[in-house]
């Protein structure tokens, strides 16, 4: 059987979903320091550690013009014609998220 299981998705949780790969975004008027060590606090007793994601490819080799068939007995499809996008820690990136989402980004913003 090839359909997913339960047992798939603990394991991808338990992977995938620990502190080392959260991203916590807080603001408002309070201390930096107190929030970091309440967070820090929050997260230690994690169950599980996971695994640290592997880095972000930075392979700018480019497929040679063309048109490629792959040639498959299906009654749909789906084309996506893109281009890399800039990575999270470039100082231009919230403002190509706001661009991208003001020209009619269709899901999600242009990150690498």
């Amino acid at each position: 059987m090839n359909s997913l299981q339960r047992g798939d998705l603990e394991k991808f949780h338990q992977q995938w979903f620990h502190p080392a790969n959260f991203v916590v975004a807080a603001s408002g008027d309070f201390d930096r320091d107190q929030m970091v060590q309440k967070l820090e606090a929050l997260f230690a007793d994690w169950p599980f550690k996971g695994e640290s994601p592997p880095p972000i490819p930075t392979n700018t080799t480019f497929a040679a013009a063309g048109v490629y068939l792959v040639d498959k007995d299906v009654n749909q499809g789906r084309v996506a014609m893109m281009l890399p996008g800039i990575q999270r820690d470039n100082p231009d990136y919230f403002a190509v998220v706001i661009m991208n989402d003001i020209l009619g980004a269709a899901a999600s913003p242009p990150a690498s």
